[in-house]
């Protein structure tokens, strides 16, 4: 399985060739980023980790914006990835009275009607 180093919008994550044409819209070989383990998640074997963090900035003084790419285990409560990330699933959020907000918009909405609210 070649693996080529391709830019893309997120990182420089290695690029992997996928046969599973299945599980693909197009019905092709497609490619995937990610390296190995990402053709793994395609084929149902892993669930890897999307969680978006800032890797830095470029030499435009942009953000560099990278995806984890940890491979995620499921817990009681929701998941964790190998490089330390976690989510709590809905239902639980819910029964202990607490939900994610993207901005302080988003988390007055929440403490409005009575859910604590953890900026993410």
């Amino acid at each position: 399985m070649p693996i080529f180093p391709a830019p893309t919008l997120f990182n420089d994550a290695p690029q992997v060739c996928c046969g599973n044409r299945k599980a693909h819209r197009s019905g092709n070989v497609e490619w995937h980023f990610g390296g190995p383990l990402a053709v793994k998640e395609c084929y149902g074997q892993v669930t890897l980790c999307r969680t978006q963090f800032d890797a830095g900035r470029d030499e435009d003084g942009e953000a560099i914006i990278a995806e984890c790419f940890g491979e995620v285990t499921d817990t009681e409560r929701g998941w964790t990835c190998t490089h330390g990330h976690e989510y709590v699933a809905a239902d639980v959020r819910w029964a202990e009275g607490w939900d994610y907000a993207s901005d302080e918009e988003e988390a007055t909405q929440l403490r409005k009607y009575g859910t604590d609210a953890v900026l993410v």
